[in-house]
């Protein structure tokens, strides 16, 4: 084989590009470079092949590439970005430049560009993770890692996220099923209960684990697949169970487009990257549990698991104008304690903030502020609705306890504060509680 051989049968892009960003060459991409025949490629700008979101980071990198001085060879740093495929969906690659000055003395660059579905580490993902992306992300960076789109086929994953209400999350290059996946969810699709293709099913995956098992999509996945497919391709679903400490945390969709004629296979290598993956995304969720644990210890109530001290002053200073504090406290609880026993007391402490937190609104931050005290922060409220609300929890001690070993009934008192700028809305809310015992308590009272 000659080097032009070579290059052709070479899966990568390998390209010439001149200073003004036009294609002089293109060769490799064998089998199609994410859908591009490298042939229609020369003579094109390469930021046509960019992704509108990447667009701006490449023309710079480009342009400061491009002022360097002379020099027989530059070989900076490779960086990872996205590219647009034939059907105008992002894809992730790794841009691999080196500069070369041409006999006339004008600075030329080879790119060889490497899409992220050869790549063999889950890279991208981390490093999301590791500079403070958000987990939907990360989990969407998880999706692209194998998908693919050449001159065969087409291939897309998602993630159907499950320690949760059921959340889909998919890749970059998602064609629009993603809203489709999760209605199909959303109204009790899964697939991953029990497998619907049975052993000998000629779309039944050959793997030596099984790790990818077949299954049937509902009319509405299937409808909006195929509007997706050539003509002569068919569509095949799969999916890949993901587990943390014999628990399932979420499947992998994995969307298949291939010529008619084709079995969905699984081979050694594509197996081994497909663990690797759900390996890692096992690392992440159990990462996320872990500091979700240290949030949690650090800002919410041992006893009842409400908010605590931290965690109020921080919803506080996040607060909208119009807010509003209720400070919460128990009539004569020292009784409670010293009548029933600490045990009782703390029993009784839990049922009051369960029905503090029953009585407000959803998002609303119930604290426990001190032993027998409570803080309530109504964030976006205007005055006579936290009265309202306040009112609500006096009134729900109306009803008995119920606790084991406890009285029937305890009463609570309560003052209101608006959250004004310059003021300290907890002291003003607690200045109206003791106005509320001093006259009787049981009852809520506006500073």
């Amino acid at each position: 084989m000659d080097a032009s051989e070579i290059l052709a049968s070479v899966r990568p892009l390998v390209l010439v590009v001149d200073s003004s960003g036009v294609m002089l060459d293109a060769r490799g991409g064998a089998g199609g470079f994410l859908g591009h025949e490298p042939a229609d490629l020369v003579g094109r700008l390469v930021f046509d092949i960019v992704a509108p979101d990447a667009l701006a980071d490449v023309a710079g990198y480009f342009a400061r590439l491009t002022a360097t001085p002379t020099h027989p060879v530059l070989m900076p740093m490779p960086f990872r970005s996205v590219m647009s495929g034939s059907d105008g969906l992002p894809y992730g690659v790794d841009v691999i430049p080196t500069g070369v000055v041409a006999g006339d003395g004008e600075r030329n660059w080879v790119v060889m560009l490497v899409p992220q579905s050869m790549e063999t580490s889950v890279s991208e993902p981390l490093n999301a993770e590791l500079t403070g992306a958000g987990r939907d992300v990360v989990r969407s960076r998880l999706c692209d890692e194998l998908c693919y789109h050449n001159q065969y086929g087409s291939l897309r994953w998602y993630f159907v996220a499950l320690e949760d209400e059921p959340q889909v999350f998919g890749p970059r290059s998602d064609p629009g099923l993603l809203p489709v996946l999760q209605r199909a969810v959303d109204r009790g699709w899964q697939p991953w209960t029990t497998p619907t293709l049975a052993v000998d099913e000629s779309g039944r995956p050959r793997s030596a684990d099984d790790v990818l098992l077949p299954c049937t999509a509902p009319s509405s996945v299937t409808s909006a697949a195929l509007r997706h497919a050539e003509p002569d391709q068919a569509f095949r679903l799969g999916f890949v169970p993901v587990e943390l400490d014999g628990e399932l945390i979420g499947v992998y969709l994995e969307l298949r487009w291939v010529p008619a004629s084709g079995e969905l296979m699984v081979r050694a290598n594509v197996l081994t990257r497909i663990q690797n993956l759900c390996q890692v995304t096992a690392l992440l969720h159990e990462r996320w549990r872990d500091r979700d644990r240290l949030v949690l210890a650090a800002t919410r109530d041992t006893l009842t698991g409400l908010a605590n001290r931290d965690a109020l002053t921080d919803a506080i200073s996040a607060a909208v104008e119009p807010s509003a504090v209720l400070y919460v406290d128990v009539d004569r609880f020292k009784s409670v304690n010293d009548r029933y026993g600490h045990a009782v007391g703390d029993r009784v402490l839990v049922e009051i903030g369960r029905r503090i937190v029953a009585s407000c609104r959803p998002g609303d931050v119930v604290a426990r502020f001190g032993g027998d005290e409570f803080v309530v922060l109504l964030d976006g409220i205007d005055l006579a609705t936290a009265e309202a609300i306040g009112q609500r929890i006096v009134d729900s001690f109306t009803e008995p306890l119920e606790v084991v070993g406890a009285p029937d009934h305890v009463s609570l008192s309560v003052g209101l504060a608006e959250c004004r700028p310059g003021t300290d809305p907890v002291d003003l809310a607690d200045r109206a509680m003791l106005v509320a015992k001093r006259s009787g308590r049981a009852q809520l009272v506006v500073a």
